[in-house]
């Protein structure tokens, strides 16, 4: 499967990116056995609108219910069916979902619908995110957590789109993230151009290893 510094080279390469449902840009290509879905961050104001959009909201009827960041749902659930058919098009033997910033909250739902369309790959897929936000409510959170055990969060430096939206509003990542790079520092936190642009996560993944 895809490597972490590939995962992140997607976003600089010349792709066509495919838009569907409110704006939200989108890539899949197979290569061998293997699907890769990327998902682009924020580069429209529709994006930034849905962003701070950041009302909870149960993500659909089911056993265990869970409460997430409403906005970003919002954008899933209008190209879900679109993406879901392509994949299963594709037959894939393995997967890898990744995506930056804006794209980051997306490829967390989309793993998370990837587990319940391939169950007989749950341990051949994989989730690589950077700079993402969070969007998940606290509620049922320990209860589902094993949808997202194939994901890896990393945030780089003092990344302020990470602590996004604010542990007091009661949101959290689905799961721990790996830190790379500087070390946090408040007073970074308004440098993006250095710490959350996909450049910067690449510079960084490059002098980690």
């Amino acid at each position: 499967m895809r490597t972490v510094l590939e995962c992140a080279e997607y976003f600089n390469r010349d792709i066509n990116w495919t838009v569907g449902g409110d704006d939200t840009q989108y890539y899949i290509e197979k290569i061998g056995d293997e699907v890769i879905i990327a998902f682009l961050g924020s580069n429209s104001k529709a994006d930034w609108k849905n962003n701070f959009s950041f009302w909870k909201k149960p993500y659909k009827d089911m056993e265990i219910p869970f409460y997430c960041h409403g906005g970003f749902l919002k954008c899933w659930k209008l190209v879900r069916d679109e993406i879901e058919q392509k994949v299963l098009d594709l037959s894939p033997k393995y997967i890898t979902v990744t995506g930056h910033s804006y794209g980051g909250a997306m490829a967390t739902f989309c793993i998370e619908d990837m587990w319940y369309l391939f169950p007989e790959l749950r341990s051949k897929m994989q989730c690589i995110t950077f700079g993402s936000p969070r969007i998940l409510g606290l509620w049922n959170y320990k209860k589902i957590k094993d949808r997202w055990a194939s994901q890896r969060l990393f945030t780089n430096g003092s990344d302020i789109v990470t602590c996004l939206p604010f542990n007091c509003m009661f949101f959290r990542h689905v799961k721990d993230q790996i830190h790379i790079g500087k070390i946090r520092n408040i007073f970074d936190f308004f440098k993006p151009d250095k710490f959350h642009s996909i450049t910067g996560y690449i510079d960084t993944l490059k002098n980690c290893n």
